[in-house]
């Protein structure tokens, strides 16, 4: 999962490198973004060490342009942690004059402001206008508590407990926290020399839509990606080159793993043997191949219990041909497409199978579409 904190001004913002620290040891990934008064209350490069991604204080310094536009589009959730009164008051008005109210603005995800402030500041007419205004467009609040507040008063207007911040904003938008997935994606690499090699045409996007939607529900996901056109960077990756590479990694993940999902492409023979250096012309007048290991065989020897997620690509008769492959491989689904809609696109057509014999085929869509229908085939499977 993947969230936006907005950093405002309060004197509680000293507290939020805790907050993400909270939020990491979830497996959250938390792209920091802070006004410009509040670097004066909260150090960036400690927000910066516990995220381990930069931090945003002004949108024209950014590198990308459209920051706001594309880290708004990736992300699951945006929490503004500490809200001040002028920050709800601007959010509740639409004024974007920051990165954190320009950024607020632009998400149309999950949204969640907690509150920070003095308590006459938060009993104020226009604060409770302003939070009932937010609260009629979808914003969440994570009220704040009673205690003693910085002016030197006990009332109503510190920062909620850091617990009930993260959890909140991971139980509004998780449905798989606690599940530990296996995601394997793109093509594998057998070798004939030192610069040549076969392979296909996979380009790991459904395995890195499963990813990606995974994370986004608060799942933990092993990556497992050999080659791809897009690299994930973050915990828990693997990248591998070999069939073999890859049937290690998985056998090594199996541990502690709901469920085995294999969008990967790995390839079924390798040549028998590899040159040491580049082959010369009439060196390569035939290629020698063996089998492959089968990657799904070793899984289910390792560990019978595991939920699979097996993948189907075929050039003809595809549901016969996903049906034998399902029982040959031990899978509890399969997930079965044709080579011409999805090898190298953007979007798919997938049917699903299953083993108590039914299906269900899917109209073309994206592989975004693609994977949420697939992670949802595969939380069913894990209860």
């Amino acid at each position: 999962m993947r969230i936006i904190l907005g950093i405002t001004s309060s004197i509680s913002a000293y507290k939020t490198p805790d907050l993400v620290r909270r939020f990491c040891k979830r497996g959250t990934e938390t792209f920091c973004v802070v006004t410009k008064n509040a670097r004066h209350l909260v150090g960036i490069k400690a927000l910066e060490t516990v995220s381990g991604n930069r931090v945003i204080v002004d949108l024209n310094e950014a590198k990308d342009p459209l920051t706001h536009i594309n880290l708004s589009r990736d992300a699951d959730a945006f929490l503004i942690a500490p809200a001040t009164a002028n920050m709800i008051a601007k959010l509740a008005a639409g004024i974007a004059d920051d990165a954190v109210s320009t950024m607020a603005l632009a998400f149309t995800g999950a949204r969640f402001f907690a509150p920070a402030m003095n308590s006459e500041m938060w009993k104020n007419a226009a604060t409770v206008r302003n939070v009932a205004s937010l609260l009629r467009d979808g914003w969440r609040m994570i009220p704040p508590e009673e205690g003693d507040l910085a002016c030197g008063v006990t009332d109503v207007g510190r920062l909620a407990d850091l617990n009930t911040i993260v959890d909140t904003v991971l139980g509004s938008v998780s449905d798989l926290a606690g599940k530990h997935f296996i995601v394997t994606a793109g093509s594998t690499r057998e070798w004939i020399d030192d610069i040549r090699f076969i392979a296909n045409r996979s380009s790991g996007k459904m395995g890195r839509a499963i990813h990606d939607e995974i994370r986004k529900r608060g799942g933990v996901v092993v990556y497992i990606e050999a080659q791809v056109s897009a690299r994930v960077h973050g915990p828990h990756v693997i990248g591998v080159d070999t069939t073999k590479e890859l049937q290690d990694a998985v056998l090594r993940s199996l541990p502690n793993a709901d469920c085995l999902i294999m969008a990967a492409a790995p390839l079924d023979f390798r040549p028998k043997t590899r040159a040491e250096g580049k082959l010369k012309k009439g060196g390569m007048n035939a290629i020698e191949l063996i089998e492959n290991d089968d990657i799904l065989k070793r899984v289910r020897e390792a560990d019978a219990k595991i939920a699979v997620v097996a993948f189907a690509a075929e050039s003809s008769d595809l549901a016969e041909n996903a049906k034998a492959k399902l029982s040959a491989k031990g899978a509890n689904i399969i997930i079965a497409n044709t080579v011409s809609d999805g090898f190298g696109t953007d979007d798919d057509r997938i049917t699903v199978i299953r083993t108590d014999g039914t299906s269900t085929e899917h109209k073309k869509m994206s592989k975004r579409d693609c994977a949420k229908e697939i992670v949802n085939e595969a939380r069913a499977l894990i209860g």
